[in-house]
This record gives structure tokens, sequence and C-alpha cells, in this order.
């Protein structure tokens, strides 16, 4: 954190305390510095997630508490992490939310790795102007949730292009539709593919004496299949009669509110196609047509009463099920989500406000995407009257502020949750916002935005490839450059943080080729696989952080010296020299 801002001393205006009224647009520089800071914090859940399905540790952490910062370049000595975070999830979610090892000796079967809590150092309360309680949720590894879901969901449509072309990716969901057979049931011994192809064929050569054209239309769902059957149709030239190979007739898709239904391979060979043409008919608020319908269908229609939070006498306030279920599920049968993430993040927070309790203390709730819904539930769950975590049990009259900074969050509840958040006296929520990102877009029926917004747009940036991807839309590095330079709604992109431009393509490709910037840079040295004495190599991606913590309570109750004022590096250094010995 820059030593030259004046965040000590102005952090409470900084964290809220006035709605950040009159530092949005433009941008306040120390705000900027701020956000950035936090969004760095946030970014580090990203870079420690292991999310190599063939590591046994898939969905694991990477690194152990003690070395979280120092291994991903964030200065060490301004916080301390005390706590590591798992979740699981007992309703039924994609890999995208919770990711399972493919490894028989997997860590784990049913939980994640997702966050940790910190607390500033007496060097960081220096910087800070207090004693600063970091809470950070991880998201999704990839860039958006349902676009995730997209890439895992991509197929080769073999049974349209035959087993040699293995480029063409479509989505799996809808090829399945259209290629599916059940030999058990009546209706679909052949698939709809089959049937609808059958039909075109006899209809193709019955009329092939006459001007024929096919037009195939569709509305949502119905518009990816008809996407798939037309570009099938001119692709097998169903199109064309068998005894008349010069009279190829048209093929002609309407398409109304379609999802998306293939990569740029798709889109390169669809686009090749002679005699076929299709026409998207989109509503400019429609957002289907931006994403995976599977995506809006879950969020559109699971709102529930978030009762762990606010007791069974609330029915009236609703939040997603999914993001709920993540923060509040448990599962006895394994050892890192025995309590729920809720569990687990309200005990650490309630400790440190207690051991703090003298101080000035400030706690903050970071998160994006995935993450930043969780981090609001838990910033209203700490900052709401029935849980009370941000006041010392022995001083009821000293509340400390809860902040909530996240990025790219999707909305998290309706019009009764907006209305409870946004009365609780010492909750403050700012969403950054990047212009063409979608995510903070949806859900859209039954659901409402909550606390303040940042816009940015890194549309602006002259550093960046235009139009850019809905992954650099959506990219964490790319927010924060993004607030590095925003100008304001009606300015443009200068560059008011000394923030380095290469981070931008750490994850994605975004950053003009000029800058000579590698896309996509940040991978572990030989990806996590080491060299045996032996010569062998055997994958090495985690550090057993449960271990480490399971020596020091041993080493502790050994030693027969339950110090609590002395800090757990330094007993971890002697806990090491032990060990050595």
């Amino acid at each position: 954190m820059d030593t030259n801002s004046n965040i000590a001393k102005r952090w409470r205006v900084l964290s809220g305390e006035e709605n950040w009224k009159g530092l949005l647009d433009p941008l306040d520089i120390d705000l900027r510095r701020y956000i950035i800071h936090y969004g760095e914090m946030t970014q580090v859940t990203y870079d420690n997630f292991i999310s190599d399905k063939l590591s046994k540790y898939a969905g694991s952490s990477r690194y152990a508490k003690t070395d979280l910062f120092a291994k991903l370049g964030l200065d060490p000595s301004m916080y301390r992490v005390t706590k590591y975070m798992y979740a699981t999830s007992s309703t039924q979610v994609p890999d995208a939310f919770i990711l399972k090892s493919l490894s028989r000796e997997a860590w784990s079967k049913e939980s994640n790795w997702m966050g940790y809590v910190a607390v500033a150092t007496d060097e960081g309360m220096a910087k800070l102007g207090r004693r600063d309680i970091v809470v950070a949720w991880r998201g999704t590894h990839q860039a958006l949730e349902w676009v995730n879901d997209l890439q895992i969901l991509l197929v080769s449509p073999s049974k349209i292009l035959g087993e040699q072309d293995d480029d063409t990716k479509v989505h799996q969901g809808f090829y399945s539709i259209y290629t599916s057979n059940d030999p058990r049931s009546p209706f679909t011994k052949t698939s709809a593919r089959d049937q609808v192809l059958e039909e075109v064929r006899m209809l193709v050569e019955e009329y092939q004496n006459e001007e024929i054209s096919i037009t195939v239309v569709g509305h949502s769902l119905g518009a990816a299949i008809a996407t798939l059957n037309a570009f099938d149709t001119a692709a097998n030239g169903l199109n064309i009669p068998r005894n008349q190979p010069d009279k190829a007739c048209p093929v002609t898709a309407f398409v109304f509110a379609s999802p998306r239904v293939g990569d740029s391979d798709f889109k390169k060979v669809l686009s090749g196609l002679k005699n076929l043409r299709v026409l998207r008919v989109r509503n400019a608020l429609d957002i289907v047509p931006k994403v995976p319908l599977e995506w809006v269908n879950d969020l559109q229609i699971l709102l529930v009463s978030p009762s762990k939070i606010l007791g069974e006498q609330d029915d009236d306030t609703k939040v997603h099920q999914g993001f709920y279920s993540i923060y509040t599920s448990n599962d006895p049968r394994s050892p890192f989500t025995k309590t729920s993430a809720r569990d687990q993040i309200l005990e650490e927070v309630r400790r440190l406000v207690e051991e703090y309790q003298n101080e000035e203390i400030s706690i903050i709730v970071v998160g994006r995407s995935l993450g930043a819904a969780i981090a609001t539930l838990n910033a209203f769950d700490i900052g709401h009257v029935w849980c009370r975590l941000n006041i010392p049990s022995n001083q009821p009259d000293r509340a400390c502020p809860v902040t909530a900074f996240v990025f790219a969050s999707p909305r998290v509840g309706d019009s009764d949750f907006k209305k409870v958040l946004s009365g609780l006296k010492n909750l403050r929520v700012l969403r950054v916002r990047n212009a063409l990102d979608i995510v903070p877009k949806v859900p859209v029926i039954g659901y409402k935005n909550v606390g303040e917004k940042l816009a940015i747009d890194t549309m602006k940036s002259e550093y960046l490839k235009k139009p850019g991807t809905l992954k650099s839309w959506h990219n964490l590095e790319a927010y924060l450059h993004g607030v590095a330079g925003t100008q304001g709604s009606k300015g443009g992109f200068k560059l008011e943080v000394d923030r380095d431009i290469a981070l931008v393509n750490k994850l994605v490709d975004a950053l003009k080729d000029e800058y000579l910037i590698p896309a996509s840079w940040r991978v572990e040295k030989n990806k996590g696989m080491v060299q045996q004495a032996d010569g062998t190599w055997k994958l090495m991606d985690h550090e057993p952080d449960h271990l480490k913590d399971d020596f020091l309570n041993s080493w502790k109750l050994m030693d027969h010296k339950p110090d609590h004022q002395e800090d757990d590096l330094s007993i971890f250094t002697k806990a090491e020299k032990i060990m050595k010995a």
C-alpha cells in the first residue's frame, strides 16, 4: 500500500462511512488505492486455488497460511492469515462452484478451499490506521461461472461433422438434446436430429424440381437447437437433392433470444457454409443472448429464506439458494466442513474482535463473482443485529464498521434483502462493476442490487485490446486496472496509480500485443511437478497447512506454555527449529 496516501487518516470515509459520497465520480485517489489493495487480496484467493483436476489436491489451497502473501507477491508484513475457510453445498452445483479431484486419493470428495481470514500486523496497522480484519472469499477459478460451465460442456459435434473434425466445439447440453435417443421411449427411439433430417431429406427429394428454401426458427433454448439444426442441414448437404447436386437450396435460421451455441471454430465453420444464413433477433435488455441458459434459469428460480442468518421469524427476505447453500452447508464426513463456511468464519471473526477489542477495528469482506455474492451474505451476516459479531461482548456500545468491497458481483437477494441490508447501521457495501461485464446484471427476475456502485469501463483503456472478451471484461486483474485508471463516467482513462499493466495478462489475453506481455503468463514452475532424488517426477502442488497447524497444537501442548499473546508466526519459527533438530 502506498505510504504517501492518507488512508490511515481517512479509512472510515474510504470504508463507506458516508456511502462514498463525492468519492466515486471522479474516483478519489485514496479510494482508488484502497479498492486496488482489497482487490489484490481477493486475487490471492484465485492464485492460491488448485484448479487442476489431475491433482489430488484439486479444490484445495496451494500454499500454507504462513506463506500465502509472500508466495503470491503481496507484502507479508501487512497482514497475518489466521484462518482458511472451506465450503461444501447440500444442493447439487456444477464444478464451477465445487471442484472435485479426479484422483482416487483426493484430499476431499465434498469440500473446497473457499478463502481466508487475515488480520493486520502492527506494521499494517500503522499504514491502515486501525487493525484491519479481512475476510476474502474465492469465486470460481475460471473467469465466469456460467462461461466455466460452457467451457467444460463444450464437445465436438461429431454426429454433425464426423470424427475427423475435433476442433469445432458446441455446447454439450444443446447438442445432447439435439442428438440423444432413448430406445425405451416410443417417441425418441431415434434422436430429434435423426427425425428432422429424415423429414427434411424426404421433402427436398419430393420437391427437388421446385425452388426450395429451408427455414429454421426457434426461441431461447429452441433457438440454440435451431442453430445446430440449420448448421447440420447445410453442412451435410441435406439441402441438396441427390439427383441435382448443383441445386442447393438456401438454409435460413431465424433465431430469437438465442444463447451462444459454440466456440470460435464453430462460428468459423458456420460462417463458411455457402448456403446458410442465421439471423439472431435480440432485445436490448434481454441477457439470455449473452449467456448459456442454464445459469439464468438457476438464478431466476432459486430464492430462499436465509433463516440461519435472520432466524425463522423472518420469512419475507429472500436470497439466492445456491449462494446461501455454499455459505451455510456442512458435511460431517469431511474434516474440512464438519461445520459450514459460515460457522468457520463467524467463529474466527468473533475471536479476532474479542482479541483486539481495545484497539480500533474494522472488518473488511472482499470477493469477486461467486465470491462477491458470498462476501455480501457474509458481511450482511456479521453486521446484522441477530449476529452482532462486529461488537465486542464486553463493550456493547463499540460496534466496529463492516465494509464489503465486492467485484463483479451477481445479485444476491430480493427487494426485502436490499431493504434489510440498507438499514444496518454499521454495514457498507461497495460494488465495483465493469461496464461490459454481464454478471452484475443477473439474475434479473426477483433480484435487486445492494450497496453503492463504482462503475468502471475498461473499454476506455488504451492498454487493452478492443473490444475484449467476456473473460477479460469479468477478470479481476482487469477490474483493478480499470479502478487504477478510471476518470469517471464522463472522463477517459489515465492510470492514477502506478500499477503494473502486466498483471492484466496474468490469467487472460487482454493487453495489446505491442506491450510484449505473454497471455495467461502465471503458471506454477513445471506446473507443480517436482523431480525426486531418483530422477522421477511427482506432482507436489500443495503445502499441507493443516499438518503445520496440527504440529503447532501438539508443540504448544508439549511445551505447557499457553502464551496467547505470542504471535503464531514466532511459535511456528520455534516449531520449525525443533523439527529440524
